[in-house]
């Protein structure tokens, strides 16, 4: 557990999913996976705790608890992505449907950008087959990651509340992400960010270095910052 002056970070619980799929939901003008709302984010959140490399905490209100922000990462990538589609593949594809069928705009962000790759990988995860290691296929479908190198961690999602931003809530969760990949034996902590946005600034801040820029499958650049442990 960590504390900064006005939150606590801890991992992320059951119960606590609501919320966090409800503050992620903020991210919506920016994040594709944010788009399809709580019926997508519900069960995104339920399947990403569920691994054993998952990173998965909520920064709370130190005075009444109320969830401010919340962080999604991994210490192994490549096994977090296997146990993450055989544990709640089903339940976020099904999440995907409803919010396709509810979220016009959502539904042809998801077939005109994203179907044929989402089925792509699925297949190459269902067949046993290696992940692309250049071009497009280096990134991940929803969040523009590059692919890390050996025991590298990644920091893939980072919200916090608009009404909380200054906080310490954000410099707070990156902070037990990074002690925790430190536990785990990571060397480093890659993630990204959009050019030009506040973000990249903030992480710079907090001890992350430039390391060039990706592409997304979706055709987003980014910016990917790394930490070396």
């Amino acid at each position: 557990m960590s504390l900064s002056s006005q939150v606590v970070v801890r991992g992320l619980s059951a119960a606590d999913v609501p919320a966090s799929a409800s503050l992620h939901g903020q991210m919506a003008d920016i994040q594709f996976i944010a788009r399809g709302g709580p019926r997508l984010l519900r069960p995104y959140y339920r399947s990403w705790m569920s691994t054993s490399a998952a990173l998965a905490l909520g920064a709370f209100d130190d005075g009444d608890g109320v969830l401010v922000g919340v962080l999604l990462g991994c210490t192994d990538p490549g096994a977090h992505y296997q146990e993450m589609l055989r544990a709640g593949g089903r339940a976020t594809a099904l999440g995907m449907a409803l919010a396709a069928l509810t979220r016009p705009a959502f539904a042809r962000e998801l077939v005109t950008t994203r179907a044929l790759r989402y089925t792509r990988g699925l297949l190459r995860r269902l067949t046993g087959r290696p992940r692309p290691t250049t071009g497009e296929g280096t990134s991940r479908p929803d969040q523009g990651a590059a692919v890390p190198g050996p025991r590298s961690a990644e920091i893939t999602h980072l919200v916090v509340d608009r009404a909380h931003r200054g906080s310490g809530a954000g410099r707070a969760l990156v902070g037990e992400a990074v002690a925790r990949a430190r536990q785990a034996g990571c060397l480093q902590v890659q993630l990204v960010a959009l050019p030009g946005s506040g973000a990249a600034a903030f992480y710079e801040h907090l001890g992350f270095r430039p390391d060039g820029e990706l592409r997304s499958g979706s055709g987003e650049e980014f910016l990917r910052f790394v930490l070396d442990l």
